[in-house]
């Protein structure tokens, strides 16, 4: 999976969780997660549990989430789990 497909993937699971109300031209890798995009904290975890789902793999966990702030920090994320796979 290439950065181009990890980035619609995650893009369409911030927009599904929000219920539409991130904009897609909102969503970029400097946007942060809650103060940007204003998730939610429920929201926050429904989208790493759809992330999982999606990937297959727990994405955000205890080990990272401090880390993932925004949403290329998710992106980075889901690259560094797929390449160690």
């Amino acid at each position: 999976m290439n950065l181009e497909n990890i980035t619609i993937q995650i893009n369409g699971a911030i927009r599904e969780i929000s219920e539409d109300q991130v904009l897609p031209e909102s969503i970029a890798e400097d946007k942060k997660l809650r103060d940007d995009l204003g998730l939610t904290s429920l929201q926050y975890i429904i989208l790493a549990l759809k992330l999982e789902e999606i990937f297959g793999m727990a994405i955000i966990t205890a080990a990272n989430i401090a880390e993932i702030n925004t949403v290329g920090d998710l992106y980075c994320a889901v690259l560094k789990k797929i390449n160690n796979q």
